[in-house]
């Protein structure tokens, strides 16, 4: 009965993410995760970088983090003003604690704490969804150990970035097959690990992680 009430959950919550959305495109287009650092080994080192590739402003909405139930983990304070925006070739760092990232980066890109990050589980993924006035944009990614996540690889693709630890990020480098539609997992991009340098993708330098 738990596993049943557990699974109807979780497709509610996803249903609900991805509703209305227009889905990211193979020249990523729209509002994505751009570089992740996930540190296992401490919690306090944990930020996603998100990037606006459309040519006009997206708000952020809404995080989903499978860790967490909740659909929308962002702080109230966020939520309350309507999410965060960010403006055409922007980026923005997500993180589980803004001092400690600050102490170990240096970048003019805002950061905003999101202490849950710091309950970071063996797998699982991490989903956005942004709001513009031409449509809604949708991005996600798996992480951790594939075992874990491995429920989510129809929604989510099949690639799944590793934990950081050795200070090491994963920066997103295209998709594998251009000709592939939602549905199919191929269509979902890969990351690179690379030395983290958070706050300076841009769309046309997406090879940086090659």
């Amino acid at each position: 009965m738990f596993k049943d009430n557990l699974k109807t959950k979780l497709v509610v919550i996803i249903t609900f993410l991805l509703s209305g959305m227009v889905f990211i495109n193979a020249e990523q287009k729209g509002l994505i995760f751009s570089e992740v650092h996930l540190n296992k080994k401490n919690p306090n080192n944990i930020w996603l970088e998100v990037t606006n590739t459309t040519g006009s402003k997206v708000i952020l909405s809404k995080l989903r983090y499978s860790t967490v139930r909740s659909p929308n983990i962002m702080p109230n304070k966020i939520k309350e003003q309507g999410g965060i925006e960010i403006k055409s070739g922007k980026s923005i760092i997500l993180c589980s604690n803004k001092t400690n990232f600050n102490q170990k980066n240096q970048t003019n890109t805002k950061v905003y704490e999101i202490k849950v990050l710091g309950k970071i589980a063996e797998g699982g993924f991490f989903a956005l969804k942004g709001n513009s006035k031409k449509g809604n944009y949708m991005d996600a990614f798996r992480y951790g150990e594939a075992k874990y996540s491995k429920q989510y690889k129809d929604n989510f693709g099949d690639y799944v970035v590793p934990f950081s630890n050795n200070n090491e990020s994963y920066i997103r480098k295209g998709t594998r097959n251009k000709n592939a539609g939602y549905k199919s997992s191929k269509n979902y991009p890969e990351f690179k690990k690379s030395t983290p340098t958070p706050g300076k993708y841009k769309i046309s330098e997406r090879k940086r992680g090659e």
